[in-house]
């Protein structure tokens, strides 16, 4: 028997331990490592400031009045406000985002004791903790927001205007974006349901995530140490979200760029970025191999959209002269291993992965091939949930390729038998938290089964509609056909109003294809591990804590209609279902709601959708 004390060191493990004895003999600092070069001075504005403001000013007003600090590390915390314009030259003319805003600090600030995280967190990732806002009040606060932070009148500024060039002030500013999140200590997304009747839009959680600025400042936080960050949805509703589930499935490089070239000059400053944490993880004292394996393999996903391509000897030196008696495919494999530090292909890691599931994350079919070559299990459970990722446990390798779109992969590994519906969750559920059509259509061609619920009892449609995952709904109906009936959606307009906000496209869409309102209420808890899960919940929330889960089922009971999950403070679905809470429907399930419903605590301070005047 070989103890893995008296095991060789890979060769990812020597380049590890010589990058941490460079450290120690001053050649490498982490915390430098750790940087972007910062061109233009970190300008932020003490709380204290912000909570008193009535306007959102602009820098050069707010520096002649004093009102604006030079951050340095050491003076105190700094928290990131990523926030979506409300109009081209005004973030926030009339004030609503940046109210939610105070209301939210005041909260976290004085008020409450735990931060829950986000429903998707909570239900697949229950390992991850709540956040304390004690972390607030260790050091005082400052806050960076662009238009406070950056300069502003060298022109007439907003998303639809160019810099005025490569070394103007505003230009230098917003490249030094990522070393500003880089020492922000927090990091809040503000997306509050805002309705401005100047643009006729809809400002919520979904219009910021598809902005391609705001997802690639969640990019630079999510490859932070602290990946972790806050969506600020009121001044009474705020989550931790812990996982990057759902962002990995909306590639900063596939958002909304108003100007074409922002797109190509974050791309080299988001490459830089990874490298600069592949480094860090190896020069961690932990020396987190996990980590790196995940990062070094989701770089095709960091930088989709972007015009660059993924390196995989970013940092490890190849392997030496190739054999050029092996076939591509081995080759391939044989290098893989190597970056990976693996020394076979049954090798599993902490995280409980092996060197195929990781394979499926990269997407690379060469690299796949020779392991299918090699006899590699392509069912293959994964043993535990993996943070970094967003994967969870029991999961697939055809689940994962088809979670991050590498859709030859998928092809790959189907042909060779691979099953279908194999893992601990269905795969129709899983393809649909990232919101993808042609994974969709992949499934149904090698049988799938497309109504198959999970362990919470949610089937795909249930699934979809939770995120929002409009483009993934329509493709379900699309190959549903005949065959979907009302029963196959009976939870999906109770969902689509509690689990991530409401996405009023989404709504309509339910309501056009006669999704059940108050008729056929939605049962919150059909399958045993779901009552154990909000049990569990329940218990948790006696002792203190928050939980979304736990605070949709105190008010709804066992049973849940779509105006109930309308009427839960902790749901952003008001603004989309307005236009049916005055119908006949609406006034009938009013008698269902709990007479103490409306003076309950969990109603009081909520905060519908605010209307921006015109």
């Amino acid at each position: 028997m070989v103890f893995r004390c008296c095991r060789a060191k890979t060769a990812l493990e020597e380049f590890a331990a010589s990058l941490e004895d460079r450290s120690e003999q001053g050649g490498t600092d982490p915390s430098e490592i750790d940087a972007a070069p910062m061109l233009f001075p970190m300008y932020t504005v003490s709380v204290d400031t912000v909570l008193q403001m009535t306007q959102v000013m602009p820098h050069e007003d707010l520096k002649d009045k004093g009102m604006v600090v030079e951050f340095h590390l050491g003076m105190g915390d700094a928290a990131f406000i990523s926030h979506q314009w409300v109009s081209n030259q005004h973030p926030d003319p009339d004030f609503m985002q940046f109210l939610v805003l105070q209301g939210a600090l005041r909260r976290m600030l004085f008020q409450s004791h735990h931060l829950p995280t986000d429903v998707m967190t909570e239900v697949y990732l229950p390992r991850r903790k709540a956040f304390d806002t004690a972390q607030f009040r260790q050091a005082h606060l400052y806050l960076w927001y662009d238009y406070f932070s950056c300069p502003q009148l060298e022109q007439l500024i907003s998303p639809t205007t160019p810099a005025a060039g490569p070394s103007s002030p505003l230009s230098k500013a917003i490249d030094s974006i990522p070393t500003y999140i880089a020492r922000c200590k927090f990091f809040f997304a503000l997306c509050p349901v805002v309705e401005s009747l100047r643009t006729d839009r809809v400002f919520s959680p979904f219009s910021w995530s598809e902005r391609g600025w705001c997802r690639v400042e969640r990019a630079f936080r999510e490859l932070s140490p602290d990946q972790s960050w806050i969506m600020i949805k009121s001044s009474t509703e705020m989550e931790l979200v812990s996982s990057v589930l759902l962002g990995l499935g909306r590639a900063a490089g596939e958002g909304q760029f108003t100007v074409a070239e922002d797109r190509v000059k974050l791309g080299s400053v988001l490459q830089g970025a990874l490298r600069r944490k592949l480094m860090l993880l190896l020069l961690l004292k932990a020396q987190d191999l996990v980590g790196y394996r995940v990062l070094m393999n989701m770089q095709r996903i960091h930088l989709r959209g972007f015009p660059l391509e993924a390196r995989y000897d970013l940092l490890l030196p190849g392997p030496g002269p190739e054999d050029h008696e092996l076939q591509v495919a081995a080759r391939s494999v044989q290098h893989f291993l190597y970056q990976n530090g693996f020394r076979s292909i049954h090798e599993v890691d902490g995280s409980g992965w092996a060197p195929v599931h990781y394979a499926a994350m990269r997407g690379d079919p060469d690299v796949m091939h020779g392991l299918l070559e090699m006899r590699a299990n392509i069912d293959r459970w994964t043993k535990k949930d993996q943070p970094q990722s967003g994967m969870l446990l029991g999961m697939t390798p055809l689940q994962i390729c088809g979670f991050f779109k590498h859709y030859p992969v998928m092809r790959l590994l189907i042909s060779a038998n691979a099953r279908v519906d194999s893992g601990l969750h269905p795969d129709m559920p899983v393809q649909c938290l990232s919101d993808d059509p042609a994974g969709i259509r992949i499934l149904c061609k090698a049988g799938c089964e497309l109504f198959r619920r999970n362990f919470l009892g949610m089937n795909a449609f249930d699934t979809a509609s939770s995120i929002g995952a409009l483009a993934a709904l329509e493709e379900l109906v699309t190959q549903a056909g005949e065959d979907l009936t009302h029963a196959d959606l009976s939870k999906a307009l109770c969902m689509a109003a509690a689990f991530k906000g409401g996405r009023a496209e989404l709504i309509q869409r339910l309501l056009d294809l006669r999704a059940p309102v108050d008729g056929a209420a939605a049962k919150v808890a059909t399958t045993i591990p779901a009552r154990v899960l909000l049990t569990a919940k329940a218990l948790q929330h006696k002792y203190g804590k928050d939980f979304i889960l736990r605070l949709l089922q105190a008010r709804a009971g066992d049973r849940l209609t779509a105006e109930q999950a309308v009427l839960h403070p902790w749901l952003r679905g008001a603004a989309s279902m307005s236009s049916f809470s005055t119908s006949e429907s609406s006034q009938r399930s009013q008698r269902t709601v709990p007479a103490n419903y409306y003076s309950s605590d969990a109603v009081q301070g909520t905060s519908y959708p605010y209307k921006v005047p015109r």
